[in-house]
């Protein structure tokens, strides 16, 4: 198991690594938030705050490691999402 939780640890730079007892606790605080959320949440409205809070979970900013929307040029010219 150690070997495992070594392989799974973030690994992004930050001054202080969270713990696993502070990622499980920030993971159940989005689990209880989003819970009830979920089946009234709207795509469009709601993406960028899941994103972040689910990010936040492993101490991460969404803007280090995911891109929102990216703009794309479509085959027939057009710009798409």
């Amino acid at each position: 198991m150690r070997v495992l939780e070594q392989s799974l640890k973030p690994t992004y730079n930050s001054p202080v690594p969270l713990s696993w007892n502070e990622i499980r606790t920030r993971a159940s605080a989005f689990v209880l938030e989003w819970k009830d959320k979920a089946p009234t949440a709207r795509e469009e409205a709601d993406a960028q705050t899941f994103e972040n809070g689910f990010f936040h979970i492993f101490g991460v900013s969404r803007s280090k490691v995911a891109i929102f929307e990216q703009k794309v040029k479509m085959q027939d010219g057009a710009d798409g999402i």
